[in-house]
């Protein structure tokens, strides 16, 4: 696996579909065996923050109390991720989802999870959907796998230039 200090774990959808957003209490980064690799000494970044109350600090505070990470309302598509301080190359990401029973519809969905790599945060390198394994339901933990053979793959809206035709190739990826 490639190490890099820039990775997210990328949403495509809810489990309700695109109007509502996704809920974590916890993300966590392992390596091989599994073990946690610490993510200490860097900076957590997100798509978005729903609001005050589900900050992006908070699905690496280590607690399942806290009220975790919810991007906002709408939003597509959503991340979450850490920048390391040091390149790492993790294996899977384990979510735990929150208790909450009214997060039922902001949970993430089979096949809507992928997990990208960066060196500099601006360009991503990602993988197919990533293969998960644990139920994904109010309360529970999911291990996802970070896909080998990374694409290059574009994550975002693309806008047009207003005073610019689609065929110059001026296009904006966000």
């Amino acid at each position: 696996m490639t190490a890099a200090r820039y990775w997210r774990v990328t949403f495509s959808s809810s489990s309700v579909g695109l109007s509502t957003d996704i809920w974590l209490d916890e993300v966590e980064f392992l390596d091989s065996t599994m073990q946690i690799i610490p993510a200490t000494g860097g900076a957590v970044i997100a798509s978005s923050e729903y609001s005050a109350a589900h900050l992006k600090e908070q699905a690496f505070d280590g607690l399942t109390t806290s009220n975790g990470w919810s991007g906002a309302a709408g939003m597509w598509p959503q991340w979450i991720g850490y920048v390391f301080s040091v390149p790492v190359a993790p294996a899977y990401v384990r979510l735990k989802l929150p208790e909450n029973a009214g997060a039922s519809d902001e949970l993430p969905v089979v096949g809507g999870i992928f997990v990208d790599r960066s060196e500099d945060g601006v360009s991503w390198i990602g993988g197919g959907p990533s293969v998960v394994s644990g139920s994904i339901a109010v309360g529970q933990t999911i291990v996802c796998s970070v896909v080998a053979g990374y694409l290059p793959r574009a994550i975002g809206t693309i806008h047009r230039t207003p005073d610019v035709g689609f065929d110059s190739g001026q296009l904006q990826i966000t």
